[in-house]
């Protein structure tokens, strides 16, 4: 599966990807995790690791304390901050990278009027290493039977004019403001992986106005890759720009009909 996926990089922007704005970091990462799969050399298979050993220390963390659980979350919390600052490392050179920067401001500034910021959390204070924390830290998380801090819980944090961007934008800003994101992401990767993504683009008309629909496309249009983009909206059609390898189907009760 990871290999099929390396080959075909698949981009889904969709009206669920909302939920990187309002929900959990959850989604976030998830974007971030995307692109760094397709950049960063090992990067899953250190992403594999530190997962595994996340589960193991969990699992450790609601067995009944001894001196040999003790020294057996000794040793994962060694593994765990290995296998995480590994982790963060790579997050961070890619979210601090000129050229992500560079990408995603351009990206975000084309759709939006508002000045959006945004910063990388790994997931615990970065004054300590890792290991200190999760030393630090054991007997809380035994008594909640889970780990609390860590890569797992890394987030990106996006703020617009004096507080969090969720909390400032309207639903269809904080709409724009994820899949100019998701986009710098397919533009970033194209230009540091050397190769052409595909985009899928799912309901496009939800919760945007014509202008910034047109704006999205503008930025869609330049990445010049395959996309495949679904609609209700007759004017959505309208804004796509016509060409010789632009290909219009309706769906219509399951039945796919071709059109221009």
């Amino acid at each position: 599966m990871s290999k099929l996926a390396r080959r075909l990089p698949v981009m889904v922007i969709s009206p669920e990807g909302f939920k990187a704005l309002l929900e959990g970091s959850e989604h976030r990462r998830r974007i971030l995790d995307w692109t760094l799969f397709h950049v960063e050399q090992g990067y899953l298979q250190a992403l594999q690791r530190y997962e595994h050993v996340l589960r193991q220390r969990n699992t450790v963390l609601r067995m009944p304390w001894s001196r040999d659980t003790d020294r057996e979350l000794g040793s994962w919390d060694e593994q765990l901050a290995i296998h995480g600052e590994r982790l963060d490392a790579a997050r961070r050179r890619h979210i601090e990278s000129s050229d992500m920067v560079e990408i995603t401001q351009r990206m975000i500034e084309c759709v939006l009027t508002e000045k959006v910021t945004w910063d990388y959390w790994p997931g615990w204070d970065r004054s300590q290493g890792l290991h200190e924390v999760l030393t630090a830290q054991r007997e809380r998380d035994r008594q909640i039977g889970f780990t609390r801090t860590g890569p797992h819980r890394a987030d990106i944090l996006w703020r617009a004019g004096q507080g969090m961007a969720r909390d400032c934008l309207s639903r269809g800003q904080g709409r724009l403001l994820v899949m100019a994101f998701e986009v710098a992401q397919v533009a970033y990767v194209k230009k540091a992986g050397n190769v052409r993504p595909v985009l899928l683009v799912d309901d496009l008309s939800t919760e945007l106005d014509f202008v910034s629909i047109q704006r999205l496309f503008s930025l869609i249009d330049a990445l010049d890759i395959q996309t495949f983009v679904t609609s209700v909206l007759e004017t959505v059609v309208t804004l796509i720009q016509p060409a010789a390898t632009t290909k219009l189907f309706h769906v219509k009760q399951g039945e796919i009909r071709g059109g221009r």
